[in-house]
């Protein structure tokens, strides 16, 4: 288990919290973009400081018993919810980790019917959230034999589902990986880089210092990861990576791969 020093951990929570509680950009409202058969992303942009964005994906899935699944719910505007209102009626809404939670009430009131869920320990960091389902590593029956997952945390900081949709081979994450390679503006590139977002497909700093600090758990994560059958990532911060997918997460977890043989075997911790 890794240990953070309560500095260290206050640093994590609170940077991560203001991330999750930055405003969205109004400016910014396209429609859903469709990626796969039955599967479609809201992009959004999140105005964390001084005006500066960072790219926030949604991800919608059509499930083949009906109804969408929400995986780190968009702001509500008016067209983030005119598409969800065409596209099918909602039946689960998920909060993947500790902070992709903003939105979650504005979806509740909207769909009072749709189940929530949300990751190890969200409920208990905040308590003013609906009633949620926590998820482990069982899939619930909404998606059971559709959508594979399963849980990190939430003892190392940051708790994370990661899921596997088999229908279209396609893993989704969260935050232990991003890959924003394409800044709007010089002064945006400046920013992810101080703020220690790799230009390519990988964890962050900040990830890497906290969730990823012990290796082992890291190279756990990466196995576990590509037991998976899949030809594309999405994540919620950067590009959609859909050619050679297996090689670029490789790539993107080296330098814990690469090591990972040299160390003993520690699995990371699945609820």
């Amino acid at each position: 288990m890794m240990r953070t020093e309560p500095g260290s951990r206050r640093s994590l929570f609170g940077r991560l919290a203001a991330l999750a509680t930055a405003k969205p950009d109004p400016t910014f409202t396209p429609p859903p973009v469709a990626i796969a058969d039955d599967l479609w992303a809201i992009e959004r942009r999140t105005v964390v400081v001084l005006g500066l964005t960072l790219p926030c994906r949604s991800t919608l899935i059509r499930l083949r018993s009906g109804g969408l699944f929400i995986h780190s719910p968009p702001p509500l505007d008016d067209v983030a919810r005119s598409a969800l209102d065409v596209l099918d009626p909602v039946v689960a809404i998920v909060a993947p980790n500790s902070f992709h939670h903003t939105y979650v009430p504005d979806h509740a009131r909207a769909f009072p019917k749709v189940r929530l869920f949300s990751a190890p320990g969200l409920a208990q960091r905040i308590p003013r959230l609906p009633p949620m389902v926590t998820l482990s590593g069982a899939p619930p029956e909404e998606w059971r034999g559709e959508i594979d997952q399963f849980v990190v945390g939430p003892d190392r900081g940051l708790s994370e589902v990661t899921f596997f949709h088999r229908p279209t081979k396609t893993v989704i994450l969260t935050d232990f990986s991003m890959n924003l390679v394409h800044p709007h503006t010089r002064r945006q590139a400046v920013y992810w880089r101080l703020a220690g977002y790799r230009g390519s497909f990988g964890p962050s700093r900040l990830v890497r210092m906290t969730a990823f600090r012990d290796h082992r758990v890291a190279a756990s994560y990466a196995a576990r990861v590509l037991e998976w059958d899949f030809d594309r990532i999405i994540m919620c911060h950067g590009e959609v990576v859909d050619r050679d997918a297996r090689g670029v997460f490789r790539e993107g977890f080296s330098q814990y791969l690469d090591g990972s043989a040299r160390q003993p075997h520690a699995r990371a911790r699945a609820v």
